[in-house]
C-alpha cells in the first residue's frame, strides 16, 4: 500500500495505464481521456482523508506485529536482531504515515524527531527512542560504535566488491554496503551525531552492523555484542524482552498515531487545504 501521495499517485497512473486502452468492457478500458484525469484527483483528494490515513497506518502497524513474530523464529543471530530492529523501526513509519509525510528509511528516526518538534511534543520522541532502547546513550558512546561499524563496513564493502563477478547469491542489500554507501551509511551517522542527533543514528548503525556481518557470514563479533548490550540486549533472551517491549509500546502508539492524525488535519483545515477532519 502506498504511504505517500506521490507513490499513491504513481500506482494510480500504472492502473490507469493498463486499463485505459481498447474498448471499454471487461478486460479493456474502463477509463480514457478526461475520466483517467478525475480519478487522479480523486486519488489526490481522498489522500488526506483521515479512513485512508487510518487505514495505511493500519498496515504498518501489521507490519511491526509480523516482524517481531518473525524475529521469534530461528535463524542466524544477526537475521533476529534485523527483524527485530526493523519491526520496531515501523513505529516511526506510523506516525509518519499519520502526518502524511514520507516514512524514509535511514532517516526514520531524526523525520520523526523534526515531525514532533513541529507538532509541539518533542516528549514523544523520546518514547520512540526508548522503544528502541537507545534514549539514554551519549553522543560519544555513539561515536565509539561508530568507529567500530566502519571497521567492518569496510571488511564487508571489499566482500561485496569481490563477489560482484562471482555467482554468489548477494543480499538484497548489498548495495547499501558497498564502497559507493560509505559516505550514506558512514558519513551520514557522523552528520546525524554532529547535528545532536546521535539516538536517531543508533537504528542505521545497527542495521546496517547486522547486514555487515551476514554479508561475512559471521553471527556475531565482540564490537556487535557490545552495541546490542547498550540497547538492553545480550542475548537471545533479552531479544524476547525487546520483543515484548515493542508489543506493550503498540497500544501507546496507537494513540501517538490518532494525536499526530488530528494534530495534521486540524493545520490542514485551518490552512485551507482540507475541508471538516470527517471524511
Amino acid at each position: 500500500m502506498p504511504h505517500t501521495l506521490t507513490e499513491a499517485l504513481a500506482v494510480a497512473t500504472d492502473w490507469l495505464t493498463g486499463h485505459a486502452a481498447g474498448e471499454p468492457g471487461f478486460g479493456g478500458a474502463y477509463l480514457a481521456g478526461s475520466a483517467a484525469a478525475l480519478a487522479l484527483d480523486a486519488v489526490a483528494a481522498d489522500f488526506a482523508a483521515p479512513r485512508w490515513v487510518r487505514r495505511r497506518c493500519a498496515r504498518a502497524e501489521a507490519r511491526i506485529r509480523a516482524g517481531l513474530d518473525a524475529a521469534r523464529a530461528a535463524a542466524p543471530w544477526p537475521d533476529r536482531v534485523l527483524r527485530w530492529l526493523f519491526a520496531t523501526g515501523v513505529s516511526t513509519h506510523v506516525l509518519l504515515t499519520a502526518a502524511l509525510r514520507d516514512p524514509t528509511i535511514r532517516l526514520r528516526y531524526a523525520a520523526t524527531g523534526t515531525l514532533l518538534a513541529e507538532l509541539g511534543r518533542p516528549e514523544w520522541q523520546e518514547e520512540l527512542l526508548a522503544a528502541l532502547g537507545c534514549a539514554h546513550l551519549t553522543p560519544e558512546r555513539v561515536r565509539q560504535h561508530l568507529g567500530a561499524l566502519t571497521v567492518i563496513f569496510d571488511e564487508a564493502a571489499q566482500a561485496v566488491e569481490a563477489a560482484a563477478n562471482n555467482p554468489v547469491a548477494l543480499p538484497f542489500y548489498a548495495s547499501d554496503l558497498s564502497r559507493e554507501a560509505r559516505p550514506i551509511a558512514i558519513d551520514g551517522a557522523h552528520e546525524l551525531i554532529e547535528a545532536g542527533l546521535h539516538r536517531e543514528a543508533v537504528f542505521w548503525l545497527l542495521a546496517t552492523y547486522a547486514r555487515a556481518l551476514n554479508i561475512l557470514g559471521r553471527d556475531g563479533d565482540e564490537a556487535f555484542s557490545t552495541l546490542l548490550a547498550d540497547l538492553g540486549n545480550s542475548g537471545p533472551a533479552d531479544l524476547r524482552t525487546q520483543i515484548g517491549r515493542t508489543e506493550e509500546f503498540l497500544p501507546r502508539l496507537a494513540e501517538l498515531r490518532e494525536a499526530v492524525l488530528t494534530s495534521v488535519l486540524s493545520r490542514r483545515f485551518a490552512s485551507g487545504l482540507d475541508g471538516p477532519a470527517s471524511r
